[in-house]
């Protein structure tokens, strides 16, 4: 396995956190030392167009990864509609979701792969959603060394998915979408 020498900071989110999403994404800095890795559920057969959106609102390059992207710090990763994805020695790879699978975990299996391969390196963040993925993943990064931000549930639509990581684990913060990029800019500007 290759050594980072940038984190590696994954953000899940599901329903209701596309809003969050934006706002953590705006707020990043130019010069940030991190791959930044997005999943977002959503229908499996449907384009959401979601790394357009986010290039609206950043310099960063925002890449929608299809098959196998290698990661470089200061780049958005984003996974499509459908997909799981993983990584490994550098490089993100692609693959349909199962959809016999319910509920679905492609935040946990991206966020599992992070901490195996950053260890004190990644960072996960949840936001909004309605359902448990990212508290196995989450978990997973934590035993790793690496932290887990939750989106404080009261500025959640949906507190689902950061209630269950609250409960289930022992975030390293529960924050505002705002001072989650907030304290990803100060912490990696260490």
């Amino acid at each position: 396995m290759e050594h980072y020498d940038f984190y590696l900071i994954g953000i899940g989110s599901s329903t209701g956190g596309l809003g969050p999403l934006k706002t953590i994404i705006a707020g990043l800095p130019t010069d940030i030392p991190a791959a930044v890795i997005v999943v977002h559920h959503g229908p499996a057969d449907a384009p959401n167009g979601l790394d357009e959106m986010l290039q609206e609102l950043t310099r960063l390059p925002v890449i929608a990864v299809d098959k196998e992207e290698r990661i470089r710090p200061g780049h958005i990763y984003v996974a499509a509609p459908g997909q799981v994805i993983r990584l490994r020695d550098h490089v993100l790879t692609s693959e349909d979701r199962p959809l016999d699978r319910k509920p679905s975990k492609i935040i946990d299996a991206c966020f599992r792969t992070l901490a195996y391969e950053g260890r004190e390196k990644s960072i996960c963040v949840i936001l909004s959603g309605a359902g448990y993925d990212g508290v196995e993943g989450a978990k997973t990064v934590e035993r790793h060394g690496g932290l887990v931000i939750v989106q404080d549930p009261a500025t959640a639509k949906f507190p689902l998915m950061p209630v269950a990581i609250i409960a289930n684990d022992d975030p390293s913060f529960v924050l505002e979408p705002k001072q989650i990029s907030e304290l990803i800019s100060g912490q990696l500007g260490k």
